[in-house]
């Protein structure tokens, strides 16, 4: 009983963390999508901002190409135009092949003739922007001056003959030094007020290893949720966020769904314990005396019934024995009804260490009437054998609480198939034996081939 209310809470508990894993599923997904759209907001933030800042080299190199060249105080002029309202944009550097020619505002003057091939990172990205003959925004690199570390956008300049510096006709590059992290400040403020932890990460060349711009590294090696802003020419900058508590702690739903799960499938499992120990209880009660715990008439019978049943149709031998206590009257009226159950179950328990267990069967049919099934009984021998030592074992003194009492047993035995397989008539020819007995002196047996009482010994 208690494995199949086990089978049936572990089903019901499976049920239960199927649903609340998908509930919790349910509420990750929202959780993404919710992060997602404020992240979307971010992004937007830094698309409206930072595309000016790194698009403006392009509009320098294209003057550049159309005048065939620029002079000193026109390209001071044409950077300030550029730049004006243009906060994140700290300098411009403009590049003959390598080398810094000119440069806006004052504070990167001391930069001219600076050769930027000696520099890895500049010279590895100078060199990627002339093969690929696109703009590139990197970062973030060295500082150059006191602006300190910044995103370098590095835009080719191509088609400026005669004096270009190579025979594919780079002439050299327009370089624009952006100072990103007030913008991104700003984004971490409004991340913070959104809930949300945010990180940045660029990849300037294709190939290259990406390289955190801000935020926790960690976060993306961890669940998160990406939104991707193009650069310029080439590369990409990915922002990731995930919610600041962390992911999908359960919600109100979500607990009160697992618990009342849990909670229904215990109860049902223990619903289902007592409904099962109910029916063994009553279908216990409907088969045996509920006194001595030993079966009753009906289950005697149907066991009987089995056994002539098999006896007939394959020769299995056995035998019955109908037992009668006498002088149990003299108990109850003596010592009273409580003496005469205490002797009942003390009687019991003795027969039934006399007989055995299964295949054996020991039953109350009566008040003080019992019956003994034997199964493999092959000579009458072995039965009376049982009936002495029951006799013996019934006779012996039963204690009570102030006293003992004693009592006697008529014992009839028929054995089967040889004396019948027919369940009435083996019952009454068995009764008349045991009848003889009574009549006889009692505290004997009797076969019903003989009708002879014997006490045995």
């Amino acid at each position: 009983m208690w494995l199949i209310a086990a089978l049936v809470a572990a089903m019901l508990l499976v049920l239960v963390a199927l649903a609340t894993r998908a509930q919790v599923r349910l509420e990750e997904e929202q959780e993404r999508v919710l992060v997602g759209e404020r992240l979307k907001g971010l992004l937007g933030t830094l698309i409206r901002e930072m595309p000016p800042a790194l698009t403006i080299g392009e509009g320098i190199r294209n003057f550049l190409v159309e005048d065939g060249g620029i002079g000193s105080v026109w390209f001071r002029r044409l950077s300030a135009r550029f730049t004006r309202d243009q906060p994140l944009i700290r300098g411009v550097l403009l590049l003959r092949g390598d080398t810094v020619v000119d440069a806006y505002p004052a504070a990167f003057l001391p930069l001219l003739g600076r050769d930027l091939s000696g520099e890895a990172r500049r010279a590895a990205a100078l060199a990627a922007a002339r093969a690929t003959r696109r703009s590139l925004t990197l970062g973030p690199m060295p500082a150059m001056t006191e602006v300190g570390e910044s995103l370098n956008t590095i835009v080719p300049v191509f088609g400026m003959l005669p004096g270009a510096a190579a025979s594919d006709g780079y002439w050299g590059a327009v370089v624009v030094v952006v100072d990103p992290q007030p913008l991104l400040q700003r984004l971490q403020g409004l991340a913070d007020e959104l809930g949300i932890t945010l990180a940045g990460r660029v990849q300037a060349m294709q190939g290259a290893s990406a390289t955190v711009l801000f935020g926790p590294p960690e976060l993306f090696e961890e669940t998160h949720v990406e939104a991707v802003f193009p650069l310029p020419g080439a590369g990409e900058w990915v922002l990731g966020a995930q919610p600041r508590q962390g992911w999908h702690p359960w919600s109100g739903p979500t607990v009160l769904l697992a618990t009342l799960g849990v909670g229904m499938s215990l109860g049902s499992a223990l619903l289902v314990y007592v409904t099962l120990r109910s029916r063994a209880r009553i279908r216990f009660m409907a088969f045996h005396d509920m006194l001595t715990k030993l079966p009753n008439r009906r289950l005697f019978q149907a066991r009987l019934r089995e056994a002539l049943a098999r006896a007939e149709r394959v020769g299995t031998p056995g035998a019955l024995l109908l037992v009668d206590l006498d002088g149990f009257k003299q108990i109850n009226d003596t010592h009273g009804h409580p003496a005469g159950d205490q002797l009942l179950k003390t009687l019991s328990r003795r027969m039934r260490e006399v007989v055995g267990g299964e295949p054996h069967v020991v039953a109350r049919t009566g008040g003080d009437e019992f019956a003994v099934l034997l199964h493999g009984v092959q000579e009458l021998g072995q039965a009376t054998e049982v009936a002495e030592r029951l006799i013996h074992a019934l006779s012996q003194p039963v204690p009570f609480t102030l006293s003992t009492g004693q009592v006697g047993a008529s014992i009839g035995i028929a054995l089967f198939p040889a004396d019948g397989t027919e369940m009435a008539e083996l019952l009454m020819r068995t009764d008349q034996a045991l009848y003889r007995v009574k009549s006889g002196g009692r505290n004997a047996y009797a076969w019903v081939g003989e009708m002879i009482p014997r006490r045995g010994g």
